[in-house]
């Protein structure tokens, strides 16, 4: 090998090495909506998701800082990427050329409610047809309810409305995540788990996603970090206990 050779070998190995250095170490911030018991302030680590999320960045070499406003404002924050990302994220086809995601780190068991003194068994949506159901505006419910025509979707603010609708006859049926639906009840309504009941089956479930805006230079770097931390918060049983500390859900 030649001494030119052996020059310009040595400088390949050189950026080859600077490209494999992992991400430098830095801050990011996060929106996150208040949504019990996944996000929520009075709870031990900011809540169920917040734990999860922070800890799992802490272990790829970053901090993060959540910014917890009402949902509608974080989607959008976050779709025209005013801010670096959302902590707490569904998956859509409509989101995902604006929003890169991680690993998915939770799932969601999304059920309807209603009252209990109906006796209801929902077994497909069309098993709704013609009926109210309570909806909080922005989510991301997926089909078929998306587009669904043969039920009447009526908008709202935030679940609890749509649990009050749902006592007082305004709405037949809303839904929600299972553990949030339970905390609203025994924080909320009182009377909630007599008059309310959550209904069998499941009517889907959703992974949650960390998502981070395309236009975020390092966006991949600090998803595969995200990633490598919550693999290992899972390998050592830190990612079980955090799940057991919120279990009451």
């Amino acid at each position: 090998m030649t001494r030119i050779q052996r020059s310009i070998l040595a400088v390949a190995l050189i950026l080859l090495a600077g490209g494999l250095r992992p991400a430098p170490a830095r801050d990011l911030t996060l929106l996150a909506s208040r949504w019990p018991p996944y996000v929520e302030d009075i709870l031990p680590g900011q809540g169920l998701a917040l734990s999860i999320v922070r800890e799992a960045f802490r272990r790829g070499g970053h901090t993060v800082r959540f910014d917890i406003k009402p949902w509608s404002r974080s989607l959008e924050g976050a779709l025209l990427g005013v801010y670096e990302g959302l902590a707490t994220a569904w998956h859509s086809k409509q989101r995902a050329g604006e929003l890169a995601y991680s690993a998915p780190y939770l799932t969601n068991e999304i059920r309807f409610v209603a009252r209990a003194d109906r006796n209801l068994r929902v077994d497909s949506l069309r098993d709704l047809r013609g009926m109210r159901i309570g909806i909080v505006r922005d989510y991301a419910y997926g089909e078929p309810l998306d587009s669904a025509d043969y039920v009447i979707k009526v908008p709202s603010n935030a679940l609890l409305e749509n649990l009050l609708r749902v006592v007082n006859r305004k709405i037949d049926v809303t839904l929600d995540d299972a553990r949030v639906v339970r905390w609203q009840i025994d924080n909320f309504l009182a009377n909630g788990r007599k008059r309310l009941a959550l209904l069998d089956p499941p009517y889907r479930t959703r992974k949650l996603f960390v998502a981070i805006h395309r236009t975020v230079p390092d966006h991949a770097r600090l998803l595969s970090d995200f990633n490598r931390g919550l693999a290992s918060m899972k390998k050592d049983g830190t990612y079980r206990k955090i799940l057991e500390q919120f279990n009451a859900y």
